[in-house]
C-alpha cells in the first residue's frame, strides 16, 4: 500500500483552467395572454398608447379604493378560484368581473407549455404581474395638474 501511496503522491496535479464566464441567460419571464389582455381591457389602451384607468378626477382615497377592488377580485378568482359576479353596474368591480369571466380565467386560459406543469404558481404571478400594472398606471397618473406621480422613473422599480 506504501508503493500505491508514493506512486499518488508523485503524480502532480494538473493546472486548473480559467473558467470562462459565461453569459448569464435572461431571465424566462412568465407571460400569458391573460396578462396583456388584463392591460388592454383595464388599464391601458396600446390603440392610443394611453392611460385609461385611473381615470381624470380621480382621488387618492379612489385610487386607492379601485387598487383594493383589483387586488381582492384577482386574488379570490385566480387564488380561492371563487368566480366574481358581475352586478351589471357599470362599476370598476362589475366590468373587472365580467372580464374574468369572458376571459374564463383561471379556469381554461391557456398556460405556455413550458410553465404548465407550475398552473398554480402561473396563476399566482398573473395575479401579480397585473397588480404591478394597476401601479404603474398609478405611477404615471396625475392627481394634481403638475404632479407626475412617480415619475420619471422607469417601471417597474425592481
Amino acid at each position: 500500500m506504501a508503493k500505491k501511496k508514493a506512486k499518488a503522491a508523485k503524480k502532480k496535479a494538473a493546472p486548473k483552467k480559467a473558467a470562462k464566464k459565461r453569459k448569464s441567460a435572461p431571465p424566462r419571464l412568465v407571460r400569458t395572454g391573460f396578462m396583456t389582455a388584463f392591460r388592454a381591457a383595464m388599464l391601458f389602451d396600446p390603440a392610443q398608447k394611453k392611460w385609461i384607468w385611473p381615470v381624470t378626477g380621480q382621488t387618492q382615497n379612489s385610487i386607492a379604493a379601485d387598487f383594493i377592488v383589483f387586488a381582492d377580485t384577482l386574488i379570490k378568482a385566480g387564488y380561492l378560484l371563487l368566480p366574481p359576479v358581475p352586478d351589471n353596474s357599470g362599476s370598476l368591480y362589475d366590468r373587472l368581473a365580467k372580464f374574468i369571466l369572458a376571459q374564463n380565467w383561471p379556469v381554461t386560459t391557456p398556460i405556455p407549455a413550458q410553465w404548465r406543469g407550475i398552473t398554480p404558481t402561473v396563476r399566482l404571478i398573473e395575479i401579480s404581474r397585473c397588480l404591478d400594472q394597476v401601479l404603474e398606471g398609478i405611477n404615471d397618473f396625475q392627481v394634481r395638474p403638475g404632479d407626475r406621480g412617480g415619475n420619471p422613473s422607469v417601471w417597474p422599480p425592481h
